[in-house]
């Protein structure tokens, strides 16, 4: 990841923490003010409107994160040419690639508080929840695993949020990959 990237990409983490509160908020505040009842008045199997808020959140939320991902990386350029040895490069794929990473790690990360917003049903407990699984989760599990080194413990979190969003996300740190083909890990069973 270049430098440019990293610096374009600072504050992804702190948006996530909003995009994680508005979308919890957009469905526990129904429920709040009962106005969740007119609208499933109108789609009485639920699903429908729920999934419906669903894309109208993921897809506000994904524009609007990449467009400021974009404005963020024009107001960052002129800084980072004159004062600096950093430079955006525009044709990069790989700069492209991150800002549509970030910017779908956005809306993910509001669309996995929103439906937990959908379970619980309260707005403490949605954005307690959704946070708690986003950032707290990832913490604690890998506390375990560096106290313990559990294989359970390491299966566990490979599948929290973060962990994937670590790949994809410009910001995240994934492993490098290993220069033999095949790695203790990823060798077949029974070859030796």
């Amino acid at each position: 990841m270049s430098a440019a990237t990293t610096v374009v990409t600072l504050g992804l983490n702190f948006t996530v923490l909003i995009s994680a509160v508005l979308g919890a908020l957009m469905i526990t505040g129904e429920y709040g003010t009962g106005m969740i009842k007119s609208t499933f008045t109108a789609d009485p199997r639920r699903l429908g409107a729920i999934f419906g808020k669903g894309l109208i959140f993921g897809v506000v939320t994904f524009v609007v994160g990449f467009v400021s991902l974009i404005v963020s990386a024009l107001v960052a350029s002129p800084f980072l040419d004159s004062s600096s040895n950093i430079s955006i490069d525009w044709s990069n794929g790989t700069f492209w690639l991150a800002l549509v990473g970030g910017a779908g790690f956005l809306a993910l990360a509001g669309l996995l508080a929103m439906f937990i917003g959908a379970i619980i049903r309260t707005s403490a407990g949605g954005i307690a929840a959704g946070i708690g699984l986003l950032f707290v989760a990832n913490i604690g599990m890998s506390i375990v695993v560096g106290i313990t080194n559990a294989t359970w413990a390491k299966n566990v979190t490979t599948f929290l949020p973060r962990t994937p969003a670590g790949r994809c996300s410009p910001t995240g740190r994934a492993r490098p990959a290993s220069k033999t083909a095949w790695s203790p890990s990823t060798r077949p069973r029974g070859s030796s």
